[in-house]
C-alpha cells in the first residue's frame, strides 16, 4: 500500500534526522561541521520526500499540509547551513530557494520574494565566473533566484523598499 510505504518513509526520515542530531551533540569539534552538513542534508531530504508525497495526494488539505511540513523541515536545514556560515553557502542558498519556492506553492510570495531576495544578497559579492570553480552555481543561483522573486512579484509580493 502506498500510504503506508510513504509513512514508513516519513518515519524512518524523522530517524535519521534524530541520529544526526545525536552524533552532533556528541561530535567533538573536528566532525562537527560535516555532522552538521549532513543534518542539514537529511532536513531537506526529509522535505523533499515530504514535497513528493504530496503529488500522490487528491485532497487540497493534504497538499497543503503535506507542503506545510516539507517548509518546515527545508526551514531547518536552511538554518543549519546558515549557522555555517560560508562554508556551506550553496546549501544553504539550495535549501533558500527550494522553500521559497514551497511558499509560492503555498500561497506566500512575499516570503518567497524575501527567500529569492537573500539568495540574491549572498552572492552579491560573488563572482560568477564559470571558470573559477563554484561559478557555475553562482550563476545557477542568481538566475533562479531572479526566477523566483519575479514570479513572487507576479503573484503580488511587494516590492522592496530601501
Amino acid at each position: 500500500d502506498r500510504e503506508a510505504g510513504a509513512a514508513d518513509a516519513r518515519a524512518l526520515m524523522g530517524q535519521a534526522v534524530q541520529e544526526c542530531e545525536r552524533a552532533l551533540t556528541a561530535a567533538g569539534p573536528a566532525d562537527r561541521e560535516e555532522l552538521a552538513v549532513e543534518l542539514g542534508g537529511t532536513h531537506r531530504q526529509f522535505a523533499e520526500l515530504l514535497t513528493r508525497s504530496a503529488s500522490e495526494e487528491t485532497e487540497d488539505a493534504a497538499i497543503r499540509a503535506a507542503f506545510e511540513a516539507a517548509l518546515e523541515r527545508m526551514t531547518r536545514a536552511v538554518a543549519v547551513f546558515a549557522a555555517l556560515g560560508a562554508a556551506a553557502l550553496h546549501e544553504r542558498t539550495g535549501a533558500e530557494l527550494a522553500a521559497g519556492r514551497l511558499e509560492a506553492d503555498l500561497g506566500l510570495p512575499a516570503r518567497a520574494a524575501a527567500r529569492a531576495r537573500a539568495v540574491l544578497t549572498a552572492y552579491r559579492d560573488a563572482d560568477g565566473d564559470e571558470d573559477c570553480g563554484d561559478g557555475g552555481t553562482v550563476h545557477a543561483r542568481r538566475t533562479e533566484a531572479t526566477r523566483l522573486l519575479e514570479a513572487a512579484r507576479e503573484a503580488g509580493a511587494p516590492e522592496e523598499r530601501g
